[in-house]
């Protein structure tokens, strides 16, 4: 089991949380030193920028080894290193 931190359209209510279905809610954060951006008119992003005057909101989950999976197809990754749509980052501690 891992703690997977999720915005846009895999949080509550919206399209795709169905994925998380089965996985344990732990809480809702703020992360400091990171932004939401739209890519592409549609995609929510987050970068980091350190500065400590901008958050992201994130739900955190306790998900398993297939719920991760699923995510990681659903979002376009494919593996460290390979071409993905997104990063694996650790925001906090």
């Amino acid at each position: 089991m891992v703690r997977l931190g999720v915005y846009g359209t895999l949080r509550k209510g919206m399209g795709n949380h169905y994925h998380l279905k089965g996985s344990k809610y732990i809480e809702t954060i703020q992360v400091p030193g990171w932004m939401m951006i739209t890519f592409a008119s549609t995609i929510p992003t987050i970068l980091y920028t350190g500065d400590k005057h901008e958050s992201v909101t994130l739900e955190v989950y306790e998900v398993d080894d297939h719920t991760l999976r699923d995510i990681d197809q659903l979002e376009g990754y494919r593996g460290e290193g390979l071409d993905n749509w997104y990063t694996r980052s650790e925001v906090c501690d």
